[in-house]
């Protein structure tokens, strides 16, 4: 019984992440833009995640530099991929945006091999061919019309996420997931508060859907996707709860199929397959690991 509840879990929080660039498209279409629709996701998910941590009772006494770190980490971690992420769907499609963001494991592994966090192994050497074999056959060989700058924004999300990771893993806080993401959600609200007070680009005027979207955003595809991925590890590991989130961008390209009427060619449908390939050879070595996965690191 624990482990179908831990599989719908997982298949459930998958679901909820890779709504969310549908979600944005929605917010878009009803005159919202970057910041206002990034400022109202990471403002209603805050509120919602700091009531769990008070519901729930869970710890959130560290020191005051402690404290900073996290929200710095917010404002200069995962506010910076957000905005690369969500920018991004202003040019290319959700399904493309999607497969990029997933190149994510490869820059990790990538970087630990580099400063020596990991050591090599075939395995890695098979899984790095694919994701960038994977990304060239989407962007290179294409032959379409691919907008550059699009791109550039999605493989940025992915590069900042992972260095964002890595950096997640020395702040090392031993918070529970929940109250380490309340902080990160904070620090992150609080920059595109700033940004947006800043420059005046937060226009909240757009249609009702509108702000439906971002509430989904928030709720639905942050809070909820982020809660259930947790419940996930706990009741079936977080080997099997990550394979099971492969079918994040997998759900994206569905649903922009079903919703927008996206397209990717043969080459690119491919390309995005060996991307995947590459993620599922990546995420075989979870079980000599203790401690995080990446998703529940950042979400």
């Amino acid at each position: 019984m624990n482990q179908a509840k831990g599989i719908w879990f997982a298949v459930l929080s998958a679901c909820g992440f890779g709504a969310m660039p549908i979600f944005a498209n929605y917010a878009y279409r009803a005159g919202g833009d970057v910041i206002t629709v990034l400022t109202g996701r990471f403002l209603f998910a805050a509120i919602a995640l700091w009531v769990i941590v008070w519901v729930r009772k869970l710890p959130v006494r560290i020191g005051k530099w402690a404290v900073v770190q996290c929200v710095l980490l917010g404002m200069l971690g995962y506010a910076v991929v957000s905005f690369c992420y969500f920018a991004s769907l202003k040019y290319i499609s959700a399904s493309m945006t999607a497969i990029l963001l997933y190149l994510y494991p490869a820059f990790v592994t990538v970087l630990s091999l580099l400063t020596r966090q990991e050591k090599w192994q075939a395995r890695k050497g098979v899984a790095l061919f694919c994701s960038f074999f994977g990304l060239l056959m989407i962007v290179g060989l294409s032959g379409g019309q691919i907008n550059l700058l699009g791109v550039l924004l999605g493989g940025a999300a992915g590069l900042l996420y992972s260095f964002f990771i890595l950096v997640n893993r020395q702040v090392g806080l031993g918070l529970p997931v929940l109250t380490m993401t309340a902080f990160l959600v904070t620090g992150a609200f609080l920059a595109f508060a700033a940004i947006g007070l800043l420059n005046r680009s937060i226009h909240p005027v757009m249609a009702p859907y509108g702000y439906l979207a971002i509430l989904a955003i928030s709720l639905f595809s942050t809070v909820l996707g982020i809660w259930l991925f947790s419940a996930s590890i706990q009741l079936i590991g977080p080997a099997n709860a990550s394979i099971i989130s492969m079918f994040e961008p997998v759900f994206t390209i569905l649903l922009g199929y079903l919703l927008f009427a996206e397209r990717m060619t043969p080459l690119q449908m491919a390309g995005a397959l060996m991307i995947l390939l590459s993620l599922f050879i990546l995420q075989l070595k979870l079980p000599n690991r203790t401690g995080k996965n990446t998703h529940t690191e950042i979400s």
